[in-house]
C-alpha cells in the first residue's frame, strides 16, 4: 500500500537516491562530505544510507537520513560540478513532507516486527491510527500529498473491509480495554457496518464463553463423581479396618489363657 502510494513521488525519491549514491561511491567524496558536516556543526554520529528500492520503510530511511544534510548537499552542488542530481527546493519539501506523512507507518511496521513481546492485541488499535491518519491528510492543501492519501486511502478501505475479526478479539482480551473500548473505536471509525462488526465480535465472545462454560462444567462434574467415590471408598475401608480391629480383639481375648 505504502510503496504504490510512493510511486507519484518517484522523481524526488530518484534524486536524493542519486545524491546518496553520488557521495558514497567514492572515498574522496565522502569525505568532503563529513568535513562539511563537521564545518556545519551537524551531528557527526549521523549518516547517510542507501535504500532498497522495493522496500519502502527502507527508503523511508534513506529520506529521514538525507533531510538531515539537505544543507551538506547545498554546498556539494556549489563545490562539485559533477554533482548533478540535486533536489530543488519544492523537491526537498516535497520530500519532509512524506517522511512526516509516513512514520505514523512505519512506526506501526516496527511495532508489528518486534518479537519480544505480544502485539495482536495492539493490531487494531494501530490499524484505527492509520485510518484517520489518513483521513486527516486527504484534506491538505498539499497537492502531492492529497494526491498519495487519496491513492493509499483507497487501497486501506480494501484491505479493511477483509480484516482479521481476531485482531478486534484481541483487544477485548487485553485487560486495559475490553468490549466498551472496541465500541469506542468501532463508533470513531463512522462507517455503516461498524456497529455490525461489534455486534460479531460480541457474539464470538459469548460463544466461546459458553463453550467454556459447558467444558469446565462437566469437567467439575466429573471430579465431583470421582471425589465422591473416593469418599465412598475411603470411609468403607475406614468402615472394614475399624470392624476387623474389634473383631481381631474379641477374638485374641477369646484364645488367651
Amino acid at each position: 500500500m505504502v510503496q504504490d502510494g510512493m510511486n507519484d513521488m518517484v522523481d524526488t525519491i530518484s534524486k536524493i537516491r542519486d545524491s546518496v549514491k553520488y557521495v558514497k561511491g567514492s572515498p574522496k567524496r565522502l569525505h568532503a562530505f563529513k568535513q562539511c558536516v563537521k564545518a556545519m556543526g551537524l551531528d557527526e554520529k549521523k549518516s547517510l544510507n542507501y535504500d532498497v528500492p522495493t522496500r519502502w520503510n527502507s527508503t523511508f530511511i534513506m529520506l529521514r537520513d538525507a533531510l538531515l544534510f539537505r544543507d551538506v548537499f547545498q554546498h556539494l552542488a556549489s563545490c562539485g560540478p559533477s554533482y548533478a542530481c540535486l533536489p530543488s527546493e519544492d523537491e526537498w519539501s516535497h520530500a519532509s513532507d512524506l517522511c512526516q506523512f509516513l512514520k505514523v507507518f512505519y512506526d506501526a511496521t516496527n511495532l508489528f516486527s518486534t518479537s519480544k513481546q505480544v502485539t495482536s492485541n495492539l493490531v487494531f488499535e494501530e490499524v484505527l491510527s492509520i485510518y484517520h491518519h489518513l483521513r486527516r491528510h486527504r484534506g491538505t492543501s498539499n497537492e502531492h500529498m492529497r494526491a498519495l492519501t487519496c491513492k493509499m486511502q483507497e487501497k486501506f478501505d480494501k484491505y479493511f473491509k477483509s480484516y482479521n475479526i481476531f485482531f478486534a478479539i484481541a483487544v477485548v482480551l487485553d485487560p486495559r480495554f475490553k468490549l466498551s473500548y472496541l465500541k469506542y473505536l468501532l463508533d470513531d471509525l463512522d462507517k455503516p457496518d461498524a456497529m455490525v462488526k461489534y455486534e460479531v465480535v460480541e457474539k464470538i465472545l459469548h460463544d466461546l464463553y459458553v463453550e467454556y462454560k459447558n467444558i469446565y462444567d462437566d469437567n467439575d462434574k466429573s471430579n465431583m463423581q470421582r471425589d465422591n467415590a473416593y469418599t465412598s471408598t475411603k470411609i468403607a475401608t475406614e468402615e472394614y479396618r475399624s470392624v476387623a480391629r474389634c473383631g481381631f480383639k474379641a477374638y485374641f481375648s477369646s484364645v488367651s489363657p
